[in-house]
């Protein structure tokens, strides 16, 4: 019985590995840029893409990306997925959603050390988020707190526009909305509006010198 077990073991191996490897092949050989979805509609990077590129491995030989793959199986390392999207990207939130929201999540079971899936939906993430999103709350009051009356007033007329890679969590603007009372909306690209309000302000610095404290 166990020579029986041992010869089919050594039969599946080949097999087991010719097939992963078609596979990878395959998928490896598609058209196309991986690394779009992370960019979106722009265009990536070249300072980007090396770092991605680097990163996983990309300027590898086949073989060699083929074999971390596997090794990445086999501890139940599934990775990411193709466009990155992180779990509190898809279905985080911050105050609730007209429509509950949930995701298969595939990892490490930590305790077993066996791969799982397990489904997770969006008050859950929500929960999980409470923390930091409480502080985010308490921060943005304690400002408004000691923000100086000429520009107290501006923010009631205009609002608060908010901006940067949080600003993407899901009602994140209705929960500031609720606590403040305050017109509280979302930026066109809050990603990049950090970087590129920077930029243009560095084109104008002796308006910069005129708000500059200290």
């Amino acid at each position: 019985m166990g020579r029986y077990v041992l010869r089919r073991l050594l039969q599946f191996v080949p097999v087991f590995l010719g097939t992963t490897f078609l596979i990878y092949t395959l998928v490896w050989a598609v058209p196309g840029d991986p690394f779009a979805g992370k960019c979106g509609d722009r265009a990536c990077p070249d300072s980007f893409v090396q770092v991605m590129t680097a990163r996983y491995g990309l300027d590898q030989p086949l073989l060699v990306q083929y074999f971390g793959y596997l090794g990445k199986l086999f501890t139940g390392n599934f990775g990411e997925t193709f466009n990155g999207n992180s779990i509190g990207e898809q279905i985080g939130n911050a105050y609730p959603l007209e429509q509950q929201l949930t995701m298969e999540v595939k990892g490490r079971d930590m305790v077993a050390g066996i791969p799982k899936t397990v489904v997770v939906n969006s008050d859950e993430i929500r929960e999980a988020l409470t923390e930091p999103t409480n502080a985010i709350v308490e921060a943005v009051l304690l400002a408004l707190e000691r923000t100086p009356p000429e520009l107290a007033a501006d923010i009631v007329d205009k609002g608060i526009v908010l901006a940067g890679g949080g600003a993407l969590l899901k009602n994140l603007d209705v929960l500031l909305r609720e606590e403040t009372g305050l017109p509280v909306m979302v930026c066109d690209d809050p990603i990049s509006a950090v970087v590129l309000g920077s930029g243009k302000t560095l084109d104008h610095l002796e308006l910069l010198k005129e708000v500059t404290i200290g």
